[in-house]
């Protein structure tokens, strides 16, 4: 569990690392030299990214603490607060900055992976860190990016009209799907979505409260909202430490969109995922994702 108690507000964090040997959401000060930090996509339940946190972690043989902290108002916690209840995007960058800054040790070596959002989440996190605190950003890798013109997507399109008039219906829908006992919304989910992680259904069944679905639906708008240009600077400035994975076919981040990239900074890395991979990779691709990772970072 991580509280920023400063701006009253929480997450759960997810950590596997040779001090543990196990996912666990407790959170746990660690002397770790070399860790990798993962920022979700939204929704941005932790939960989601367990088989592919145990992934990375078993093909780096342990010698890296993998961690995954979910978005601000997007998990179940026991910890309550009189903060504002919902977060936007900005909102979100500040969490994880607070995060960085509180909770990695000094002398540590530190791997940021984003999923979707997260990615955009990382780059303002590379730009505010800077090795504070002693610690080294030694590589970001962003995969299946959001971090441009969002509400230009095929699947923003499809969905601003929802985020715009419709997030209170959502909302009352979650509310009454929430009221049914949690192994018949276990059910529910496996009948749409067959051969996927049980860590997938857990995460989902979480989602399904009512402030929850505020959240992530809030976020979504503020994300639609507020994500335009890149951040060229930033990706300029550093380069030669990312790495963008983009999606053959991804209704979030268009193949156009890296071909113009390439334009304004052709000597950015960037690469096309030849697996047919999904943008949701942690439903069917934890593995492969994390097999890959794995591979990128030794």
């Amino acid at each position: 569990m991580y509280s920023d108690k400063s701006r009253n507000i929480e997450s759960t964090v997810k950590k596997k690392s040779p001090v543990t040997r196990r996912v666990t959401h407790i959170l746990i000060r660690t002397r770790d030299i070399l860790s990798q930090r993962m920022v979700p996509r939204n929704p941005g339940v932790a939960s989601y990214y367990k088989t592919f946190m145990e992934t990375i972690y078993s093909h780096l043989e342990g010698s890296h603490a993998v961690w995954a902290i979910s978005h601000a108002g997007h998990c179940q916690t026991s910890i309550k607060f009189s903060g504002p209840g919902v977060y936007d995007l900005t909102e979100q960058i500040k969490h994880k900055v607070s995060f960085l800054k509180e909770y990695i040790p000094a002398g540590a070596s530190v791997t940021l992976v984003g999923h979707s959002i997260g990615c955009k989440i990382i780059l303002d996190c590379i730009k505010t860190f800077k090795g504070d605190n002693g610690v080294s950003v030694t590589q970001s890798y962003l995969l299946f990016p959001t971090i441009e013109r969002m509400k230009e997507t095929p699947q923003g399109v499809k969905l601003w009209p929802m985020l715009c008039y419709f997030r209170w219906l959502v909302v009352l829908l979650a509310a009454i799907v929430n009221l049914l006992p949690s192994l018949f919304k276990h059910k529910l989910f496996r009948l749409f979505y067959l051969n996927v992680p049980s860590c997938c259904a857990d995460a989902t069944v979480e989602l399904l409260h009512p402030n929850i679905v505020r959240n992530v639906l809030w976020m979504a708008f503020h994300e639609l909202k507020e994500v335009r240009n890149p951040d060229l600077p930033t990706l300029d400035q550093f380069s030669n430490n990312i790495l963008i994975y983009y999606g053959a076919k991804d209704g979030w981040c268009p193949l156009s969109f890296r071909e113009e990239l390439l334009i304004q900074l052709p000597n950015i890395n960037s690469q096309i995922c030849s697996m047919n991979i999904d943008h949701a990779f942690v439903l069917h691709s934890s593995e492969d994702m994390g097999k890959l990772l794995a591979q990128w970072m030794k």
